[in-house]
């Protein structure tokens, strides 16, 4: 036995003297700690110590093993997180996932409320895009309304005005087999089931959020003429609704009990399908039973590129995906950094690379129609593509429209977007529009709002420096859009991080989704940060780049000295973001529109 094994042997036959027990006996003996010899006292005390910090040790591990537990119990029921533009309808997202439904069942279940509380921003008479993660990859779902089969490249030409309001308006809607198509390949729970809870809502009543009651008195009032029903819900007795007001939708309630019962094809060839097609022809609108009976929608490869370290998934041409990966791309080589996120260097070559990125978009179009597009998009994923144009990239200054592309797209602005992640990791981005607010301001008797996606195609082709017809009105086909839904992936040895975005905003979506993308992944900003961040927001035509309240002065101050048309902006357009970071589900709702929510199971 060695000297220190004895030595504790020893110690241990002493340590007792540290109970309160021991001390007593010492004291009935006559003895006492004090009376022992220093060799002795030295023992006690170095071994007091140790022992002393064993017990501090087990505490603080117990304690570190109780609060592991509790934590990863948390993590281990969490259901998963829906964001939207209205609380009440992430809610019913949230319910649809606890009760076992995948993420498409969740993202259908919300969007059909969005359809109802924030009616002029989307709904089922309109059309989108999704793109969807499951386990075995990615999905781009394409349900872009389309042109009738009447309709022709100049019926625009002597009152562009048409294109917007009124039965001319009116494209082909997407929405509803689109949501139907791809809960039949993803779904889980009943299809009538996705349908209840916005059907009570409907009936019940629901609050009108502070953007819906903007929206009446900025963009309902030319569109009251086409509509008796819309006058009806949004200025009862030609006194416009306020926030807060309670608004109640039985005659919606009906049209989706009937959907929810006979499926999508009530919509397209059922017992809804007249009523649209009435609606239309009053309006001085076209639309036949052939238009809705032949819609169709598409199942498209995702587009993927990367940016640093992530791996960014999208949709691909009519929506806006290949534009905002064009973007990214382009700022990826200058890599911006944290430190830089203020710079007037750092603002001017963001609003450079976007409008490069919107002179390519001009030769975009449905890849059914315009046989490059496919083509065009490989060049715009392509890093020496990127490279090009940012060598292009003046940091001292800005130039005419006509440096960067040859057109000038119109983009819709009603738009609707949700994201979703599921307990399974199953994600979805949906973004839907009706396009302008209230889309083309034609309901049916049932109260169906139509779309005014018509206003997407190229209407004049004489303000355009080259000839393309690659956004042209032709029958049947689907109208560029700037709907971006994006999934953004990060793995590393420690987990997997996901990260969801969309936007809302016509052809801000672009602007909004590339500053809060490079906002999380070059600035290295929070949730919160990203999102609140101020914008600015630019296009080729007209040839301006609004800026929100926020940027600093100096900032400014130095774009204008590079040329750059500054001009002051009210915030409008919204991000929804959602984000699983090893398995920690979060979201952040855009403060830029009153009434948005998320939910985190």
């Amino acid at each position: 036995m060695s000297d220190s094994e004895t030595k504790v042997e020893k110690s241990g036959e002493r340590t007792p003297l540290l109970s309160k027990g021991s001390e007593s006996e010492l004291e009935e003996s006559g003895s006492s700690i004090s009376t022992l010899p220093p060799e002795e006292k030295r023992r006690i005390h170095n071994w007091t110590s140790i022992f002393v910090a064993l017990v501090v040790f087990v505490i603080v591990a117990a304690v570190t093993a109780i609060v592991v537990v509790s934590v990863w119990s948390r993590l281990g029921t969490t259901h998963g997180v829906v964001n939207s533009q209205a609380e009440e309808c992430s809610k019913i997202g949230a319910d649809t996932l606890r009760k076992g439904g995948h993420a498409v069942d969740a993202a259908i279940a919300t969007f059909l409320c969005l359809g109802v509380v924030t009616a002029q921003s989307g709904g089922i008479g309109g059309g989108g895009f999704m793109l969807i993660k499951d386990g075995s990859g990615y999905h781009a779902l394409d349900f872009r309304d389309t042109a009738p089969q009447s309709a022709t490249s100049d019926m625009f030409a002597s009152n562009e005005t048409l294109s917007e309001i009124g039965g001319l308006a009116v494209a082909v809607p997407g929405a509803l087999r689109g949501m139907h198509v791809a809960w039949k390949r993803f779904g889980r729970l009943a299809w009538e089931e996705l349908f209840q809870p916005t059907i009570d809502l409907s009936r019940d009543g629901f609050f009108v959020t502070s953007f819906t009651a903007e929206m009446v008195t900025k963009e309902l009032n030319g569109k009251l003429a086409y509509s008796s029903e819309l006058r009806a819900i949004y200025v009862p007795g030609r006194i416009p609704v306020r926030e807060s007001d309670v608004l109640h939708r039985p005659d919606l309630a009906d049209v989706l009990e009937t959907l929810a019962v006979e499926g999508a094809d009530a919509f397209y060839n059922g017992s809804l399908a007249q009523s649209i097609i009435d609606a239309v022809g009053e309006a001085g609108g076209n639309l036949a039973t052939e238009d809705l009976e032949n819609y169709r929608v598409h199942w498209r490869d995702p587009l993927t590129t990367t940016y640093h370290d992530q791996t960014v998934y999208t949709v691909p041409a009519p929506s806006g995906g290949p534009v905002f990966l064009s973007i990214i791309s382009i700022l990826e080589g200058f890599n911006l950094q944290p430190s830089e996120r203020d710079d007037t260097l750092a603002y001017h070559r963001t609003i450079e690379a976007i409008k490069f990125a919107f002179a390519q978009k001009t030769r975009l179009g449905d890849p059914d129609y315009v046989t490059d597009v496919d083509d065009l998009t490989m060049i715009m994923l392509n890093k020496t593509a990127a490279e090009i144009l940012r060598q292009k990239i003046d940091d001292s200054q800005t130039f005419p429209p006509e440096y960067y592309g040859p057109f000038f797209p119109k983009q819709d602005d009603g738009t609707s977007q949700v994201c979703v992640i599921d307990s399974d990791d199953n994600m979805v981005s949906f973004t839907g529009t009706i396009g302008k607010p209230f889309g083309s301001g034609v309901m049916t008797e049932n109260g169906i709002l139509l779309n005014s996606v018509m206003a997407d195609f190229l209407l004049n082709r004489n303000n355009s420096v080259n000839d393309s017809k690659a956004n042209i009105i032709e029958p049947g086909k689907r109208p560029q859009s700037s709907m971006t839904p994006v999934i953004s992936h990060l793995g590393m040895k420690t987990g997997q991080q996901y990260v969801l975005l969309g936007g809302t905003g016509g052809w801000r979506i672009l602007n909004d989704v590339s500053q809060v993308y490079l906002n999380l992944f070059s600035y290295d900003l929070s949730l919160e940060e990203a999102v609140d961040r101020p914008r600015v927001q630019t296009k080729l035509y007209p040839d301006t780049v609004g800026y929100e309240d926020g940027i600093p002065l100096r900032t400014l101050t130095g774009l204008r000295l590079r040329g750059h048309n500054m001009v002051a902006v009210s915030p409008y357009s919204t991000v929804t973001v959602a984000t699983d970071r090893h398995n920690v589900m979060s979201a952040y709702s855009d403060p830029r529109v009153g009434g948005s929510g998320y939910v985190v199971l």
